[in-house]
């Protein structure tokens, strides 16, 4: 019998893996709508060019029970941008993200394929769900909260009670040993108490990071709240005891920036959040920034080619402008800022890795990434 000859199997055909866009934070947004305050200065009154729909008045009646349409759909969304993009950190925003039916076993699930995970809430759920939020190890807590007593959240809320629940809810996930990051608002009303505030944080027992992070209030609303030149008095205090509050603030760079923009009123350096961070929606939306919500990029569960517009886009070209140009950007500063003081020098990767949600070796090499690729004054966006 002759020998068989092989004339050798055809190669399969490897479709080439799309290009992936390099970021640190997905800012996934969950139905924004729903909340349960209503606080004064929220920008959802300003959601005009991004999405159709009036302030807290739900479009779609979508929840996140597991094998609920909002499941499928929120699962879908990041499974795809892990697909196209790759980020170390997400973050779960609204509206409030934990007055969605569903929304705790969502986070449980999803924190298994990122680095980090952090919940932006207002903390009014908190007493309640604590004891299971704790026990996911990558979770860090950003708590809106304007101050440690109920009369300086007035701004969140007026009811007392529930100004109260604000602080308590931040306390018991401190508490818990749960790392904290405390997003506070300045306006008239609370930006004078800003040194009290720190000074109450400082002494409270922790076991986690905990840091405070200020900023002003923004938005057209903010013509009418933003703090006065005096009232700042407060934050340059708390810059000149810097060395004994540092343990619960961010770095001085931050600071410094901060009281710059304060005191100018103007912006005057650049901005990277539309190239750093990324801000998606359960319905598929990806923001042009997630500080503005402004014409969105596109659907990603529509098109692929979505992340293809993030620095390409010319919403982006004015995003990106140094200094910045763009209306809105010239009276913005929020709490990414202090990924832009690090991109620009400021701080330094130490400094940075010692806020919690930035520590991990994978932030720490995004962050290192970031800063080398745009060291020149770059705006293009990172690709693998």
């Amino acid at each position: 019998m002759p020998h068989e000859t092989w004339s050798g199997a055809a190669t399969p055909t490897v479709e080439p893996r799309p290009p992936h866009l390099l970021y640190l934070m997905n800012d996934f947004v969950v139905q924004e709508h729903v909340c349960n305050l209503r606080c004064s200065y929220c920008l959802n009154f300003e959601n005009v060019n991004l999405k159709d729909g009036a302030p807290w008045v739900p479009m779609e009646r979508i929840d996140l029970n597991t094998g609920s349409y909002g499941w499928q759909r929120a699962r879908q969304m990041l499974a795809r941008c892990r697909e196209l993009g790759d980020a170390p950190i997400l973050r779960f925003a609204g509206g409030e993200i934990m007055a969605v039916h569903g929304s705790l076993a969502f986070i449980e699930e999803e924190a298994e394929h990122w680095d980090r995970v952090q919940v932006l809430t207002n903390a009014t759920f908190l007493e309640r769900d604590i004891e299971r939020l704790r026990k996911i190890p990558s979770l860090n807590l950003c708590c809106s909260v304007d101050g440690h007593t109920a009369e300086l959240n007035e701004m969140r809320t007026p009811n007392r009670t529930w100004a109260q629940r604000i602080i308590n809810g931040m306390l018991a996930a401190i508490d818990a040993g749960v790392p904290v990051e405390v997003y506070t608002v300045l306006t008239q009303h609370n930006a004078p108490a800003l040194y009290e505030f720190a000074d109450w944080l400082l002494g409270v027992r922790r076991t986690a990071d905990v840091r405070l992070f200020p900023f002003p209030v923004r938005g057209d609303v903010g013509h009418k709240q933003r703090p006065t030149r005096e009232q700042y008095a407060a934050l340059a205090r708390v810059i000149e005891d810097y060395d004994r509050l540092s343990p619960i603030l961010p770095p001085k760079g931050f600071l410094l920036r901060l009281y710059d923009f304060c005191m100018n009123e103007v912006r005057r350096f650049r901005c990277r959040v539309p190239l750093s961070f990324q801000q998606t929606f359960d319905d598929g939306v990806v923001a042009s920034c997630s500080n503005c919500w402004a014409s969105p990029l596109g659907n990603l569960l529509e098109d692929e080619h979505t992340f293809d517009q993030v620095g390409r886009a010319n919403i982006h070209k004015l995003f990106l402008q140094d200094p910045p140009r763009f209306a809105f950007c010239k009276t913005c500063f929020t709490p990414f800022d202090v990924v832009n003081t690090y991109l620009d020098g400021l701080c330094t990767l130490d400094e940075m890795a010692s806020l919690n949600l930035y520590s991990s070796p994978a932030a720490r090499q995004r962050l290192q990434m970031m800063r080398e690729a745009w060291s020149d004054g770059s705006a293009q966006a990172l690709w693998s």
